[in-house]
């Protein structure tokens, strides 16, 4: 049997990397990719050509960039 899930449980989106640097107030792709190199970021894989960050990874990332 399976189970039915939470539909108030919110799903968190990989979003491409064009999208995620445009989030993080239109910084450069590259910047981001500099930080994932640096450890402060971890970016995903999507397919042999597509990277992209989770939303709830980007905001934390975001957070921290902040309080810096």
């Amino acid at each position: 049997m399976q189970e039915s899930l939470n539909p108030s449980a919110e799903i968190d989106p990989v979003l491409p990397i064009h999208d995620a640097a445009i989030l993080a107030g239109n910084v450069h792709r590259c910047t981001l990719r500099r930080c994932a190199n640096r450890g402060e970021l971890q970016l995903i894989r999507v397919s042999p050509r597509r990277i992209g960050v989770r939303k709830s990874e980007l905001l934390r990332w975001l957070d921290s960039r902040a309080a810096a």
